[in-house]
């Protein structure tokens, strides 16, 4: 049985048409469109401010004009009637630095409770705004500062007669502080520090510091409380989000603020082009043609673009779109109005590189055959897996990639389409 299967397989493979028919030379044609046509419009939007997750990074710092803030917190903590011996560290290991060195850096008492996962600039839980204005000194109690350095980890030293009251009161049944945060000053410009999260084993940030308990025995041995953050994630400055809420006729693809993009291709010019190619082709016929591969073609724009300094890549998945939106200024979460189609893939550009090919063969197929409604396609800022799943990458990090659009002065850097098809023999 499995030689028959295979035999099949083989014989349908190695025809020299696509179609796998005998007595059929049905050939594909290949050709591209790079014209003002080829679009019915595109833009660029804002999509959400929510943490990202699951992710293995945190961020403190600053760039292009959006602040970044670690927070942190603690459990597991020694019991009432401990004793704190000597000073303590908060130790913390970095994955990539962008333009950091010399970045003074602020740890804070985090005087709200937060939830890790859906913490904001904006909220610290769902529903509850901060308190507190994280660009203000006088808002924020600091307990520590430290400085980046070339070196792969920072250390903030908090006095054991300062973290004594904060552990008491962290282990209180009503606590007034819910945590540490990570900062640097309001004043400083532009640079950043990406840190190794709570789930990494080996470069995870720890709380150092030894302790005598009353229930001791021998209370001149004191034990050591060494323990990764049970919750930590990172929170983004909104403001740049607001300015750019809506980029009509911008190609941009932006994890931080996290920016997506929605394309419709005009498909009547698509349809066009085909016919034009193939004599006598009728509406019908031309729905049922084969879509073998269609590539959307985009240029990056390098002196626009920004790559984190530990990933160095950037992926973008297409969705199609389930709603055409009349007021694009108001756009609401695109994840809740889009569907993956089968067989669509993630594609990748790495750092270097001058275009991206996304492969958007599924939903072509879907709009030309009629199967769905070309109401356009999100492409979105993704992480991509060797097993095709993927993970969305809004607020992950600071990568962020501009492409030039149909405007471009220089036309070999327009947008275009690439496709193959194959007209059907029946």
């Amino acid at each position: 049985m499995t030689c028959v299967l295979a035999l099949i397989i083989a014989g349908c493979t190695s025809k020299d048409n696509t179609v796998g028919i005998d007595g059929k030379d049905e050939i594909p044609t290949t050709f591209e469109i790079q014209s003002d046509s080829l679009f019915a419009y595109y833009y660029s939007y804002s999509d959400t401010v929510g943490p990202s997750f699951p992710n293995n990074k945190l961020i403190s710092g600053k760039f292009t004009d959006n602040t970044s803030i670690t927070l942190l917190r603690f459990s597991n903590l020694p019991a009432e009637g401990f004793n704190i011996t000597a000073d303590a560290e908060l130790k913390v290991n970095i994955s990539g630095n962008y333009e950091a060195a010399g970045m003074p850096l602020k740890l804070a008492l985090i005087e709200q409770n937060w939830s890790p996962r859906e913490a904001t600039w904006a909220k610290a839980d769902d529903v509850t705004s901060w308190r507190v204005d994280w660009l203000n000194a006088a808002d924020l109690e600091v307990i520590s500062t430290t400085e980046v350095t070339d070196s792969d980890s920072l250390t903030f030293l908090i006095t054991g007669d300062e973290l004594q009251p904060i552990i008491e009161d962290w282990i209180s049944s009503e606590p007034s502080t819910f945590g540490l945060a990570i900062l640097t000053e309001s004043n400083y410009q532009n640079g950043y520090v990406e840190f190794f999260n709570k789930d990494n084993r080996d470069f995870r940030p720890e709380l150092i510091f030894e302790f005598t308990h009353e229930d001791d025995q021998d209370e001149d041995e004191p034990r050591l409380y060494q323990r990764p953050p049970i919750y930590n994630t990172f929170i983004n400055s909104i403001a740049l989000i607001d300015d750019l809420s809506y980029r009509e006729n911008e190609l941009l693809i932006s994890n931080l603020p996290a920016h997506s993009m929605v394309v419709k291709l005009d498909l009547d010019h698509i349809k066009a082009k085909i016919s034009s190619r193939e004599e006598d082709l009728t509406a019908e016929e031309l729905k049922r043609i084969t879509i073998n591969k269609a590539d959307l073609i985009l240029h990056i724009d390098e002196e626009k673009s920004h790559y984190s300094p530990t990933v160095l890549q950037a992926s973008v998945r297409p969705f199609n779109l389930m709603e055409e939106f009349a007021d694009r200024s108001e756009l609401p979460i695109a994840q809740e109005l889009t569907e993956l189609l089968l067989d669509n893939y993630g594609s990748t550009i790495h750092f270097g590189e001058e275009k991206l090919s996304i492969n958007i063969t599924s939903t072509l197929q879907a709009h030309i055959s009629g199967l769905r409604e070309n109401k356009g396609v999100v492409l979105r800022s993704t992480v991509e897996r060797p097993d095709n799943t993927f993970l969305t990458a809004e607020n992950r990090d600071n990568t962020f990639i501009m492409f030039f659009n149909h405007q471009m002065t220089d036309e070999t850097l327009r947008p275009y389409l690439k496709m193959t098809y194959t007209v059907s023999p029946f």
